[in-house]
C-alpha cells in the first residue's frame, strides 16, 4: 500500500488507521531524519494505551519501555546485540509490541517473524508513505 499524507495529524490518523485494521507486534520505520517516523509512532500510541503526547523519539535513550510496547531507535547504534542486550528477545516473549525506528541494522531478526514495514519519502506536498505486511 502507498499513500501520500500531507500533515502530521494526517499521518497519526494513518498510523492509528493502520493498526486498527492490522494489529501485528512489529513495526519497523524506515525513513530519512525528520520524516515522520516518531510522528506515526505518536498515531500507533492510543492502540497500546498511551497517550501521544509521552511519546518522543528515543534516539539518545536508544529505547523506551511503556507498559505493553516498547519504542526502539537504532539511529545511534550499530547493531542487534544491543537490542538484545536490552530484552528484546524478553519483550517479544512477554508479548509486548515492538515499534522500530532507522531498522537497517537488525533487520534480519525480524525477517521471520510478522511484522509491518512502514517507509517514509519527503514529497513536495507531504511524505510518500508505503507500507508492507509480512507475514
Amino acid at each position: 500500500m502507498q499513500t501520500l499524507v500531507e500533515s502530521p495529524s494526517a499521518l497519526k490518523a494513518l498510523a492509528a488507521e493502520l493498526i486498527a485494521k492490522n494489529p501485528v507486534k512489529i513495526w519497523l520505520l524506515y525513513g530519512e531524519l525528520g520524516a515522520g517516523k516518531t510522528t506515526f509512532t505518536q498515531g500507533l500510541a492510543a492502540h497500546f494505551g498511551t497517550d501521544s503526547a509521552d511519546v518522543k523519539s528515543p534516539t539518545f535513550a536508544i529505547f523506551q519501555e511503556y507498559p505493553n510496547w516498547v519504542h526502539y531507535d537504532t539511529y545511534r547504534v550499530g547493531g542487534l546485540d544491543v537490542f538484545l542486550r536490552a530484552g528484546l528477545e524478553e519483550q517479544l516473549q512477554q508479548g509486548k509490541s515492538i515499534v522500530l525506528e532507522w531498522p537497517e541494522t537488525c533487520e534480519d531478526f525480524f525477517k521471520d517473524l510478522p511484522h509491518a514495514e512502514v517507509r517514509f519519502q519527503h514529497h513536495p506536498e507531504g511524505r510518500l508513505i508505503t507500507v508492507t505486511f509480512v507475514p
